[in-house]
C-alpha cells in the first residue's frame, strides 16, 4: 500500500490522510499481541517511504476490533491512553496563546521551508483551542521532528548516521547556549513520547513516572526559545593588531 502511495507525488497528486480496513490474521489464527510489532514497523517504513503522508486510518465495522488495537499498540509502547492524552482547561489554554502566536508568525516566515512549515502546522493542530485535550505523543514527536530538521539543515555536511544528540552538541559554540539547551529540552521530550527505550543507551532519557502539563509548558516554552531567539551569537570584534615598535627600540 505504502509503495502504491509513493507513486502519487510523481503525479502530483497530494496525500496527507489515507484510510485503510482492519485485517484479521485469517486461518492463521495468531494472537494480535504477536502480530503488532511487524505491524508499527512496517507503518513506521511506510511514513518513511511517503514523507507527505501525516496520518493513517484503520478502520473496521466493530467498534471491539479497534479498540483492542489500540490498547495493543499503546501497550507495546508501555503506555497507555491516560499517559498519551493531556486535558486541558480553558484557563490552561490561555497558557499557549503567546506560543501559537509565535510558532504560527515563524510558520509564515518567508525563509522558511515547505517541510518546516507542515511540521509547525501538525504542531499548531495540537494546540488549537477548539481541542479538549492534547495528543501528548503527536505534540511532543513534531516539535522534535521540528528542531531535528532544523538542526539538520545546518548540519548537512555531517554522516546522516549521527543522532540529533550530537549534531545539536556539534553546533555549540556557534550557537547561543540557551538556544542548545532549549535544543535539547525539545529532544528529550519528543524522546519520552517517542519511547526513550529505543533510543541508544548512551543517549537514553528515562522519562518521569508521569507526564504533566507543567513538562508540557517547558516543552513549548523551549520549542518557542528555539523558534523565536536568534541562533548565533553575536559576533564578536577581531583583536586589534599588535603595534610595531619602531626600529631601535
Amino acid at each position: 500500500m505504502f509503495r502504491l502511495l509513493a507513486l502519487l507525488p510523481l503525479h502530483q497528486v497530494p496525500c496527507r490522510i489515507v484510510a485503510t480496513p482492519l485485517l484479521n490474521a485469517g486461518q492463521q489464527r495468531a494472537e494480535l499481541q504477536d502480530l503488532t510489532p511487524g505491524l508499527i514497523e512496517g507503518i513506521r517504513v511506510g511514513f518513511n517511504h511517503v514523507p507527505e503522508l501525516k496520518q493513517l486510518v484503520v478502520f473496521d465495522l466493530k467498534a471491539e476490533a479497534i479498540d483492542n488495537l489500540g490498547m495493543t499498540i499503546l501497550e507495546h509502547f508501555g503506555s497507555t491512553q491516560e499517559t498519551s492524552e493531556l486535558k486541558l482547561s480553558k484557563e490552561q489554554r490561555l497558557y499557549f496563546k503567546e506560543i501559537t502566536q509565535k510558532l504560527q508568525a515563524f510558520k509564515e516566515g518567508v525563509q522558511i521551508s515547505e517541510e518546516a512549515k507542515k511540521i509547525t502546522q501538525d504542531i499548531l493542530e495540537q494546540l488549537d483551542e477548539k481541542q479538549k485535550k492534547v495528543n501528548l505523543v503527536a505534540i511532543g514527536i513534531s516539535a522534535r521532528k521540528l528542531v531535528e530538521y532544523l538542526v539538520g539543515e545546518r548540519t548537512k555536511f555531517l554522516s546522516a548516521e549521527i543522532s540529533l544528540f550530537r549534531r545539536i552538541n556539534y553546533l555549540d559554540g556557534s550557537i547561543d547556549p540557551w538556544t542548545i539547551n532549549a535544543m535539547h529540552s525539545v529532544r528529550i521530550f519528543g524522546n519520552w513520547m517517542g519511547h526513550h527505550n529505543y533510543q541508544p543507551i548512551e543517549e537514553r532519557d528515562v522519562p518521569p513516572p508521569k507526564i504533566t502539563l507543567y513538562h508540557l509548558n517547558m516543552m513549548l516554552l523551549a520549542l518557542r526559545c528555539v523558534v523565536v531567539e536568534p541562533w548565533r551569537k553575536k559576533d564578536r570584534r577581531p583583536p586589534a593588531p599588535p603595534r610595531k615598535r619602531p626600529p631601535g627600540t
